[in-house]
């Protein structure tokens, strides 16, 4: 899950556009709900 966060955050820096950055947001902490589910 680690690397997803990296990457996440590397994606984030490279594309300035906002839809892009919030869409990226809201999966991030849709998974991030997935991994609390599951735990």
């Amino acid at each position: 899950m680690r690397h997803c966060h990296a990457f996440s955050k590397n994606f984030k820096s490279l594309t300035k556009d906002d839809w892009v950055v919030s869409t990226i947001f809201e999966l991030d902490s849709m998974s991030n709900n997935l991994m609390n589910n599951l735990d």
